[in-house]
Order: structure tokens, then sequence, then C-alpha cells
């Protein structure tokens, strides 16, 4: 089976399927089961499984199921307001609620609504840390370390800035942040308890989005930020390539030997090769901010 890109635009509350070049739009899947609000606002998509993705809607506090098969949106779900951003943990979907400082868990098969867990103020990112989850809490400057299991937090620490951006890979918990001013960004690399592993980095002044990617055997970590996206070593964080691009670069995906970048000033998806040089921009909707990659639909 073959992979297309998936990417949400905010402002026209839609999602678009691009095939695995970005050459082509193959379907444009407009948010329209009755009992949304006015506005929807896709602004994080996530891969589940088979044909499902699901879609974090920032304005009308909705998690909504889409099959990009049939090319439609199936069933949405209330959260909690301002949904931010989602992962995957087994056969759960976390999704984190900005503004009432909470994650919801959802059954990835059919949406259901378990619980929500309280955590730190204005949660903006989560991923998956071998079966915990770790959310940056954006207003507060901490990361919390969650028991999916048992539906709370166990530890949490302080970083020297606001978190906007994590993952987690080869046991090591990354995260971008900006100095509390806003004069610079860095990212620096943990252990899953806080302990500082590398010095921080600069990623410019505003990061978004932290990304393990895989290239030529491999482990690097990509970094988006307001100077672009910096591709850093795994271990010491540092700088193996800077890629300078106008506009601003939010979320990133990659697969297929590309990077995929959304930047939701020019409205478009931009796609680079393995050597991180620029192949193509795609036009999408209007303000293109989540993308990921997704089955051959």
């Amino acid at each position: 089976m073959g992979a297309n890109i998936a990417v949400a635009n905010t402002e026209d509350d839609s999602i678009s399927i691009f095939n695995e070049y970005g050459s082509h739009l193959l379907k444009q899947i407009i948010l329209d089961v009755p009992g949304h609000g006015p506005k929807i606002g896709p602004r994080r998509i996530i891969h589940t499984y088979g044909q499902n993705i699901f879609s974090a809607n920032a304005y009308d506090a909705t998690v909504s199921m889409i099959d990009i098969g049939i090319g439609k949106e199936i069933a949405f779900y209330s959260v909690g307001a301002y949904p931010y951003d989602l992962c995957q943990n087994g056969d759960y979907i976390l999704v984190c609620c900005g503004d009432s400082d909470n994650i919801w868990r959802l059954d990835r098969r059919n949406g259901e609504i378990i619980c929500f867990i309280k955590c730190g103020r204005f949660p903006c990112a989560a991923c998956n840390c071998d079966g915990r989850i770790a959310v940056a809490n954006m207003l507060d400057c901490t990361i919390s370390l969650m028991d999916d299991e048992k539906l709370m937090p166990v530890y949490g620490f302080d970083i020297q800035g606001t978190p906007m951006g994590i993952a987690f890979n080869g046991g090591s918990l990354y995260a971008a942040y900006s100095h509390p001013d806003y004069s610079k960004a860095y990212i620096c690399r943990y252990t899953m308890y806080g302990e500082k592993l590398t010095v921080p980095r600069d990623v410019g002044v505003m990061p978004f989005k932290v990304l393990p990617i895989m290239l030529k055997g491999d482990v690097f970590i990509a970094v988006s930020s307001d100077a672009g996206i910096f591709i850093e070593d795994r271990k010491s964080l540092d700088t193996i390539k800077q890629i300078k691009m106008s506009g601003m670069p939010d979320d990133i995906a990659y697969g297929l030997d590309h990077l995929f970048v959304t930047n939701p000033i020019s409205n478009e998806l931009l796609i680079y090769d393995s050597r991180f040089e620029l192949v193509k921009k795609t036009i999408c909707g209007k303000e293109p901010r989540g993308v990921c990659i997704v089955p051959d639909a």
C-alpha cells in the first residue's frame, strides 16, 4: 500500500489529501457533520488506523473522526476548550485542550470519550514516552509526565521558558521552548525526569514542533520555528542543517524520504527531499497547519 499526505486547513474547515509527491490534490474533505459551531478550525491531525484520521478543532472545541477512504467527516466529539494537539498511546488518543488545562482521552476505534485528566496550565503538546505521556504546559513553564493507565500525573519538572514542542526518542525527551521574554528559543534534551543531558541549543525565537526523523539509518531531531527548520544531531543537538524559509513553518511530518512542512502564512505545503533541498511547493486551503502521512486512499 502506498501513502498520501493529509493537511488540515484551519480557516476553511477542511482537510486536503495530496498524493505522495504533493503534486496532485486527491480529495478536499469539508468538515460538515451537523452540529458544529460556525467555525471549526482543524489545527492538528493524526492518523490512527486504517483509513481514519482525527483532527483537533481549535475553534469549536471538538475532535473530528474522518474517513479518508470515502472522503468524509463521519463524526465529531466535544472536548475541552481550544484543543491544540493530539498524540496516540495504544488504543487511545490524547487531546491537549489548552484553555481548559486538561488532556482528553478518546478511544481511537470509535471516538468514545473515556475521561479527561487535569494537568498544568495550557497544555499545548504531548508525546508518548514508552507508555507514559509527556505534556508541555505552556503557561506554567513545566512538563508533566502522565500515567495514562492510572489517569493521573506522576511527575513534573520546570524548564526555563515556555514549552511549545516535545518529542521522545531513544529514552530521551526533547523539549523546544521560548525564553520567558520571547527573545530566543531553544531545544534541550532531558531524561524523562527532567535531568538535562545537553546544553540548550538556539532554534530561533518561537518554536512550534519537535519531530524525530530517520535518515539513512540514523535518527535526527527536526524542529520547526520562526527561523525555519533545524535538523539536530539526536545526542548532542548540534545543528546539522538549518532550512530557512519565508513565512512561518508550523507543523512538520517525515515519511517517504521527504520532509513535509506547512506554512500558514503563504498557504503552502513545502516538500523537501532527503538532502533537505526544496523540491515542491503546493498550494493548500486557507491557513494550513496540521500535516501527517496517511495510507493511500
